[in-house]
């Protein structure tokens, strides 16, 4: 077989609304599960405690309500006001009791989810873009995918049980590539081999390739968080430039 750049797919967003409704249960089951000691202990995340993330998850759903207010209304409302008041925002709620903190993510969850359902009818949107953060411009129609990375990577993050194996198949092959091609970016050569029969490339990082092989979720840990377990690598695994 020959490798595939990695280059993702054209969103589709009925689908991925339909994606996220399910994560976004998982993931609010998560949270429902924690106390508060379990809040303020460390997450996968480093330097944030699980309060850290799920304040992030909560804001982060906010801030693309308010790209998705951009595509609907024509108003042109900017992502965060500022890199420096999204990190706020985030220290700000971070040591909120377990309680106020999943009461939070579910309110911010049903906004976006009530905002975002006119996506799902994608024949409007055309070729509509936006602007996320560091000016970074993208399809409209990726909005609905962008939440659903975001609660599924972080979810990981939250260290309490998920792992990417609970998700459905196709999911995991749509994340592999859309990490793939954001590994290439960052400049990270690799050939990810998956038993389900993945082989992509990245098609933006030059340099020698390093082959890694395992089963589709193992690949998925390594590339969006460094993860090893049932990841096997023919050369020494390149340093991973960004998270999730």
């Amino acid at each position: 077989m020959s490798p595939t750049g990695a280059t993702p797919a054209p969103r589709r967003p009925a689908t991925d609304l339909e994606l996220l409704a399910t994560e976004t249960q998982r993931l609010l089951a998560t949270v429902a599960g924690l106390d508060d000691a379990a809040v303020a202990a460390p997450s996968a995340c480093a330097g944030w405690t699980r309060g850290h993330v799920v304040t992030h998850l909560a804001r982060n759903a906010d801030a693309l309500r308010r790209l998705t207010r951009t595509v609907l209304t024509g108003d042109r409302l900017p992502m965060y006001a500022s890199e420096e008041a999204r990190d706020q925002e985030i220290e700000q709620g971070a040591p909120r009791p377990a309680h106020e903190q999943e009461d939070d993510l579910r309110l911010a969850s049903e906004r976006f989810a009530a905002y975002a359902a006119p996506l799902g009818t994608e024949e409007w949107l055309g070729d509509e873009q936006v602007t996320a953060r560091a000016g970074r411009t993208l399809p409209a129609r990726d909005l609905p995918w962008m939440r659903l990375r975001e609660v599924v990577v972080h979810h990981l993050d939250l260290d309490a049980g998920f792992a990417y194996d609970a998700l459905p198949p196709d999911l995991q092959h749509d994340l592999l590539v859309d990490q793939a091609a954001r590994l290439g970016v960052g400049g990270v050569a690799v050939r990810l081999l998956s038993d389900e029969g993945d082989d992509l490339v990245t098609t933006e990082a030059g340099g020698p390739t390093v082959t890694l092989r395992g089963p589709r979720a193992a690949l998925l840990g390594w590339s969006t968080r460094g993860l090893t377990d049932g990841v096997a690598a023919d050369g020494d695994l390149p340093t991973l430039p960004f998270g999730g």
